[in-house]
């Protein structure tokens, strides 16, 4: 049976019909400034598009994490860019992509990791405390050891010392994007967004109820198809939380209290299109699961429903790759689809098993201990670093062993190269050439 979740037409008929009018934007003021905040730069040019009375946006966004966050966080800003960009051809309208930083989010153990080139996560003294990112600061310590994994990070000035997370994802994000300068990035713990988003927030709130049964029924909507919710819904929760000496805390529906409220992943979508003219929203496959969860409270709430699109889904073939695959003779997409187990089961097998036959072999160096690398290799049970370690390998062979590795890492197949930090923003505008980021089908990208 298809899994539904991956039928993004099916997918559609759960969303209701989709509306062009929107309200005029009047927190353009704020905006600008909130921008600003953020420690990137703003050009006269934005500043006059966000002004005009009939500006519109196309949103994406992602929490802040490590590095800049995976590589996936640029493909969906460049998809927010190009649907941007094709809307204001057929409006004839200034479209303008967001890109929202979820720095209210507190989820400091998704977010404080990176997996290349190791498995590593800061160390930050107060991470037991539920804290939003955009409250945790990066220290001297935090500043050298990613700058050391990532110079491209020193050149952005991102992650220094005093940045929180949001100045220092939205710093990493404006160095590295395709035409950057085109973005309004916008905090989700912004005084300014905090203020904006009460209105609506007191409804979701006030109407808690009627939250819950319009979720409760989609719930049981999507049992029907065999799907799960993203979120599934508490009886007795709302949808907000409540701001308690800079901490959230979830709101039940017996306790509602007065005070400054916040969303939460399922309310988010509702405040950012009440404060923007929003007409399209850039979905990774988790985001798309909470459009199809909380879509009936568009209706329930009179806000019109929004462009939903498909992030790209895009594999970077890079250099050394692409190498390894000539090497071989493989197709670089069948090096990148498989795990690490299973292409080094193909190397055992490709490989000679007798030592006069290495001699022959054009692609290897004559290594005495080949023999025994290849029955290590077989078994896939043994430790890669150690085999790496022992210089089984010759040199030529130990380099392909060590690209497998750091493409794969930890036996973990990656659709991604791991932060797009690694890449150069040169690099980036490259890719971008080779992307179509209007389509949410399966492309593949080489690195020069």
């Amino acid at each position: 049976m298809t899994n539904l979740w991956n039928d993004f037409s099916s997918l559609q008929n759960f969303f209701p019909t989709e509306s062009s009018e929107r309200m005029v934007f009047d927190h353009a003021i704020d905006a600008i400034q909130g921008h600003k905040d953020l420690s990137v730069p703003i050009t006269d040019a934005l500043i006059k598009k966000i002004r005009h009375p009939k500006v519109k946006f196309v949103l994406t966004g992602q929490q802040p994490g490590l590095a800049g966050g995976n590589y996936l966080v640029c493909l969906k800003a460049m998809a927010a860019l190009a649907n941007a960009k094709k809307l204001e051809k057929q409006l004839v309208e200034p479209i303008i992509p967001i890109f929202w930083i979820a720095s209210d989010d507190s989820d400091l153990k998704e977010c404080n990791i990176i997996h290349y080139p190791k498995a590593m996560r800061l160390s930050f003294n107060d991470s037991s405390q539920n804290l939003p990112l955009g409250s945790r600061y990066f220290t001297k310590e935090h500043q050298d050891q990613l700058w050391n994994f990532f110079p491209n990070l020193k050149k952005a000035g991102a992650y220094k010392a005093g940045d929180d997370f949001a100045v220092a994802m939205a710093k990493s994000l404006y160095y590295h994007l395709p035409n950057a300068e085109e973005f309004l990035f916008v905090r989700g713990d912004a005084k300014w967004v905090s203020k904006a988003s009460q209105p609506i927030l007191k409804k979701i709130l006030t109407q808690s109820k009627e939250v819950e049964q319009a979720l409760l029924k989609r719930e049981n909507e999507l049992k029907i198809h065999n799907l799960k919710p993203g979120v599934p819904h508490i009886i007795g929760q709302s949808r907000v939380f409540k701001i308690n000496q800079g901490k959230r805390e979830r709101i039940w529906q017996s306790k509602i209290r007065d005070g400054d409220y916040t969303h939460d992943a399922l309310s988010r979508p509702l405040v950012c299109d009440t404060i923007f003219p929003i007409l399209g929203h850039v979905l990774g496959p988790g985001e798309l699961k909470y459009f199809v969860q909380l879509a009936p409270l568009y209706s329930l709430f009179k806000i019109p429903f929004p462009k939903v699109y498909k992030r790209p889904k895009a594999w970077v073939i890079s250099k050394e790759i692409k190498v390894l695959a000539d090497s071989l003779s493989l197709d670089p997409k069948k090096i990148v689809a498989k795990s690490q187990s299973e292409l080094l089961e193909e190397l055992g097998q490709r490989m000679p098993t007798k030592a006069e036959a290495i001699i022959c072999h054009p692609s290897w160096q004559v290594s005495p201990h080949l023999e025994k690398l290849i029955r290590k290799i077989n078994t896939i049970n043994s430790s890669f670093m150690q085999l790496e370690q022992k210089s089984w390998a010759s040199k030529e062979y130990g380099l392909h062993l060590k690209v497998i590795y750091n493409w794969f890492g930890e036996g973990r197949v990656q659709e991604r190269i791991r932060n797009f930090s690694e890449l150069s923003a040169n690099q980036w505008i490259e890719l971008s050439k080779g992307l179509d980021a209007t389509l949410g089908e399966e492309q593949w990208l080489y690195l020069k």
